[in-house]
Parts: structure tokens; sequence; C-alpha cells
């Protein structure tokens, strides 16, 4: 048998699952050999979660969810550990200080730990794999940067920054987020490009920041601009977190588009939640999709409506369990082959017993103060940080809307099955993307609650003020600075910024990337925007096995696109290998490695024949 030659462009946690899964169909098969080049200029297996960064940068997944290794019912092709039993490990072998972890297995397991510390796992799980490697598969660690792809008569000529070439079959790019262009002079920032040069900076208290965002990477920038400049957190007698300034830090600025809070996440949440969807479930779905399959759906029309109901019921359920008259599990599967109406007239009558539910005002948020000021503003922003941390501390089990965002959060497989691969007719699309999916991560996907008290306190000690109300005007100045205004404040209000940063992680874009690949990539024609008749930016096409797709509509099959730059394609890229239910980056990772080996003639006992449409088993 020839042997089969593939390159992994990035090696962050998505290249790791493409490494782990050709790694384990060597050693299933030793018949076959593989040669398998690795292309990443930094740590193996690290990505974005450097070695080296200030253990204040956390990461948002709680310590008992993430793996590199998927989950089998038969004996593990590959012996590794959850992130879970590494850390647990780590803290009784080695005496090891990780945070606020204690020897407490649910308080380790709810734990946010160090990013820093994430990365040192991913390198363990990547030194693991390359280990049990066996002899049929060869493992060649390029630590420079893939800049361009050529066609040639082996498939695929890699050009790589360091002058190196390689010839390969196939080329499974995952590059996970990178880098748009910035504006030439300089004057808004990447948030994870100021943190990086922060030392450099020359900051202090008489600077004055503007910080667009109210999302995850602005609780980073936070960080590094009060703690990482030595101020702390402290709680008082009374309990009360507050911070004590260093002198050191700038004036912060926030604000954002929609004016609303992130919403913490539950209180010590293990990450253990679990929802059997009633009516907003992939096989119904599915079928609604398919009696459209020449026009895309009517996401407002069609799915959202189904969506709510989805939420009423699940808001029954908990309330019923809470009275002591549980729904059995049998009861909710005679409910779901049910006609909607049915469902719908089963919560009504429900409802009118144990009172109605606003899912508008749930999904909508709530009254942001705008009748006056920046002060009434900035109390009511603080409000709704205290009353969602209440929430928080109550859990999924006693808070109706950490149970429903929970519930929201858990309808992703239905979102996936209604949106992937050209799902939403144009106007729904750009709905979904720029509107709604920025609904749910703000309601569901935000930060510890721990960081919501931070915020509080920042506010209270007037290092960050909250006063310009939802979608302030940025005006640059002739000297550089800008000017932030309000608009829909009934008092209007101002202020001058030295410098702004755009807190979020943008997708990458094709016509602004900054990746020499991509941009070759695009230039060539290899690969093209999602879909020309939107305007949401997103990254490429692909088809159902990953392959990209080319600017003339061909596909091209020997490169495979995975994580971030497909986002638009199909929905929600952007999260770490979980050791629950249906963890997209394994299968996918699967689905890739099955085209791999097609022709071969060896069965991997996979699901090469499911299509990518969020019907997908967990792996066996």
């Amino acid at each position: 048998m020839n042997a089969i030659t593939v390159a992994i462009i990035g090696m962050g946690p998505r290249g790791m699952t493409v490494l782990e899964r050709l790694v384990s169909m060597g050693r299933r098969f030793p018949q076959l050999p593989l040669t398998v080049h690795i292309i990443d200029p930094g740590a193996m297996g690290c990505g974005v979660h450097q070695l080296r960064q200030p253990d204040y940068f956390l990461l948002n997944t709680v310590c008992g969810l993430p793996t590199m290794f998927p989950p089998r019912d038969h004996a593990a092709d590959i012996e590794g550990e959850t992130f879970f039993a590494w850390v647990r490990r780590q803290v009784h072998a080695k005496g090891m200080s990780v945070n606020d972890a204690t020897d407490d297995d649910r308080d380790l397991r709810s734990s946010y730990l160090p990013r820093a510390l994430f990365g040192a796992y991913l390198k363990a799980c990547f030194e693991q794999i390359e280990r049990q490697a066996p002899s049929n598969v060869e493992l060649i660690v390029h630590a420079c940067e893939a800049i361009a792809l050529r066609r040639d008569a082996s498939g695929e000529c890699v050009e790589c920054s360091n002058g190196t070439q390689m010839h390969v079959r196939f080329a499974v790019l995952t590059t996970g987020h990178t880098r748009n262009c910035s504006p030439n002079d300089g004057a808004v920032h990447d948030p994870y490009g100021f943190l990086a040069h922060l030392s450099e900076r020359g900051l202090d208290s008489n600077d004055i920041i503007g910080l667009a965002g109210f999302g995850l990477s602005s609780f980073d920038v936070l960080a590094g601009l009060t703690v990482g400049r030595g101020g702390m957190f402290y709680r008082a007698a009374d309990g009360e977190l507050q911070y004590q300034t260093s002198g050191w830090e700038p004036l912060i600025y926030m604000f954002s588009r929609s004016g609303f809070p992130y919403l913490a996440r539950p209180y010590r949440d293990c990450g253990t939640f679990f929802y059997d969807p009633l009516i907003f479930e992939t096989n119904r779905i599915h079928s609604i999709r398919g009696t459209n399959s020449c026009e895309g759906l009517d996401f407002e029309a069609t799915l959202l409506p189904l969506l709510m109901i989805e939420l009423r019921a699940a808001r029954c359920r908990m309330k019923l369990k809470s009275a002591g008259r549980p729904v059995s599990s049998d009861e909710w599967a005679t409910l779901r082959v049910s006609d909607p109406t049915e469902i719908e007239r089963w919560v009504d009558e429900v409802e009118h017993g144990i009172g109605a539910f606003d899912v508008f005002g749930f999904l909508e948020s709530c009254n942001l103060a705008l009748e006056g000021g920046a002060t009434e503003y900035q109390q009511r922003f603080v409000e709704l940080l205290e009353e969602d941390l209440r929430e928080s501390r109550l859990g999924v089990e006693r808070s109706e809307r950490k149970y429903l965002a929970e519930v929201l959060l858990h309808l992703r497989e239905g979102l996936n099955v209604a949106v992937d691969f050209g799902g939403l007719e144009p106007r729904s699309h750009d709905y979904f993307f720029e509107t709604f999916a920025g609904t749910v991560r703000r309601l569901a996907i935000g930060p510890q609650p721990e960081r919501s008290e931070e915020l509080i306190a920042l506010i209270r000690a007037g290092v960050v003020k909250v006063e310009l109300g939802p979608n302030p005007l940025v005006k640059r100045r002739p000297d550089g600075a800008f000017d932030l205004a309000s608009r829909h404040l009934a008092r209007p209000t101002s202020c001058i910024v030295s410098r702004l940063i755009h807190a979020r992680s943008a997708f990458p874009s094709l016509d602004q990337s900054d990746s020499l690949l991509l941009a070759d990539l695009a230039r060539a024609g290899r690969i093209r925007k999602h879909r020309n008749d939107v305007r949401f930016d997103g990254g490429v096409e692909i088809d159902r096995w990953h392959h990209p797709v080319t600017r003339s509509g061909q596909v091209e099959r020997s490169l495979f696109v995975l994580g971030p730059l497909c986002e638009g394609s199909i929905y929600y890229n952007t999260y770490v290998p979980t050791r629950i239910g249906r963890s997209r980056p394994f299968i996918e990772a699967e689905i890739v490695v099955d085209q791999i080996l097609l022709g071969t003639g060896l069965t991997t006992h996979s699901q090469a024949r499911v299509k990518h449409d969020g019907r997908h088993r967990v792996l066996s």
C-alpha cells in the first residue's frame, strides 16, 4: 500500500483532533503507512493557549469539560486523560498550585483555571499522541508557518516561511482565529495584540482607553489593564468584592452595540447539564428543512416560533418538577411526537397554572434606563449585573433564567441542522449570525460569575465607566484620539479616549485576512466566501466533508478546513473539544480522516456515510 501523506496546518486543539484520529487509524491498521507533517510556529498542541501568559487569563470552560481524547464504547485507540484528570494528577502528585482549585473534586470540576495551565495540558496531550504513534506512522514537526499551497502531481505542495517545501496528498487547515488586517495607523487595537505588548504601551492613570465590547475578550483586557498593572481585588468585611488600585490603571470607558452586559455562567457549573429537546429537536428540524430543499428557511417565521415554544416547555417541566409533579420521560417522549399545535396547547395549559412566561423578554433582555443620562444608565447596568449574579448563585436547579439559558445552549444541535450549509434564506442568514447568535452568546456563553463581580468592583472603584449607552458614535479626531458620544440616552454624554480597543475575536475574513496562506488561497481562487448573497462576513464555503469550494464552484478534494474559518458555512466553531455529548470537533475530525482514508479499502467503523447535518452520533 502506498504511503498517505498529510499536512496539518495549525496544531492547536482542532489540529490535534485530526492528529489523534490519524495516529489512531495507524494503530488500528498496521498495514497503513502514514506520514503526517505538522506545521505550526508555536508550541505543539497549544494554539492560542500559550504556555507563558499571566494566570489572570482564564479558560472560559470549567475544568470538568475539556478533553483531547474522544469517548468510545470500545477500548480507546490512544490512551489519554481529560483536562480534569490531568489537573487532578498534577495537584495530587506534584503539589501543584492551581489558583482556587482544591482537593475537592466538585470544586475542581467547576473551576475556571488559567489558560496557561490548559496550554500545558494540550502540550502534554500532543506528547502523549506522539509517543503512541506506531512504526507505520511518521510524524514530522515543522516549527514555521505555511504561507502557500500549490496543486502538484502528489496533491499539494506546502510552502513554508522558512523556505521548506513538502509534497503531500492532503492538507488540513486548522489555523484557528487567524488575524484580520488592522488599520495601518494602529489607531484601533486588537485586544490580544494590545495585551501582548502592554509593557511597551507606557500607560498610566492619565490615559483614557475606549473598550468596545462586553464579551469574553473584554474581560481579558480588563484583567490586563487592572490586575496586570498591579491592582488587586479583595473581600471587604461585609463580603463585598472591592478593588484596590495601584495608581497605574488607565481610565476605561466600556461600551457595546447592544448596551447589554453579558450574563454570567451558573455558579459551581460542572458541565453536567442535560436537556432532551421536545419540539426544537433534530428530526423535526431536519424534516422542516427537507420540505424547503430548494429555498432557505425563514428563521424568524419558521424556526424562532418553535424555539420559543421549546423554551416555554422547558420552563413548564422545570416548574412542575419543583412543584413535585415531574413530567416523566415517557410523557415527554409522547409529547415529542405530537403535532406542534398539541405541544403548544400542553404548554398553554401548564402555564395557566404556573403563570405565563415572557419568552420575548427573556431573549430580548430588559430595560436599560435610556430615559436618563450617563449616571442612570451606569447604575442600571450595575443593577443588571447584580441581579444576574443572584441568579447565577442559585444555579440551574433553582434559577429559571439560568436553566433556560442552558436549554438555549443545548439547542445548538437543532440550530446546526437548520442553519448549516445554506439552510437559511439570505436575510435570515444575516439575522441569525449577526443578531440571534449574539443573543445566545450574551445569555448563555458569558463570563464566569467572578468576572461579573470584578466588573462591578471596577465600576465602583472608578476605574471603569459604562456611561455611553448602546452603540455610541465613534469619531476619529485630527490628533489621533477618538470622540465617543451617546446616541440613545435622553441626556447625551460624551468623552475623549486616546486609544480604542475592539474587544472581540472577529472571525477570519477572506477580504481582510492578515494570513499569508489564506490570502494566497483566496487570490488563487481556491477558497471563497461562504455565501455571496449575504452581508455577514464569516469564513469560507465548505461542503459536508469539509472540503473548501473554489471561486468557480468546484470542490478542492485534497484540502480540508476545520474551526473558526468555517463560520457561516456552519454555526459555532469556537469551542474546545469536550467529554459531554456530541462534541463536534471530534466528529468533524473523524469525517476528515474518513475522507483521507477513502479508497484504501480499510473500514474505520465510523460515520463516513452520515452527512454533516447535525444528525451525528457520538463516536463509537
